[in-house]
């Protein structure tokens, strides 16, 4: 196997073992149910409404490692530095990582917005 053919072989890999990881953040602002938007309580009818934008803005965000990557990765290849992906892949990944957070922060703080009173708490 050459080179080129080990870098590419190990890239696919690294691929397949983010696609769980990519599925589980499409999925998790409505893992709690269809009256919460990740830790905050909404409206049942919150994704048929305002929360169907604040839902695809999310998504979108979540894309935006992958358009990176894919842009850095064409790059190295272009340039005859096809080696240096073994370093872009965890930077990616980390990057992959980062992105997630700011993505469910924003996300949540539109959601917030909409969120249902807090019933039966005190407050302090």
């Amino acid at each position: 196997m050459t080179e080129y053919q080990l870098i590419a072989l190990f890239y696919l890999f690294s691929i397949a073992m983010r696609v769980p990881r990519i599925l589980e953040r499409w999925k998790s602002p409505m893992l709690r149910g269809p009256e919460w938007f990740f830790s905050v309580a909404v409206p049942t009818d919150f994704l048929t409404g305002p929360g169907a934008a604040i839902l695809r803005d999310y998504r979108w965000r979540l894309a935006i490692p992958w358009a990176i990557e894919a842009a850095v990765l064409a790059a190295l290849l272009l340039t005859n530095h096809a080696v240096a992906v073994l370093y872009a892949i965890p930077a990616m990944a980390i990057l992959t990582r980062l992105n997630f957070y700011a993505a469910r922060k924003a996300a949540e703080d539109r959601a917030r917005h909409f969120a249902l009173p807090k019933i039966g708490r005190a407050h302090v």
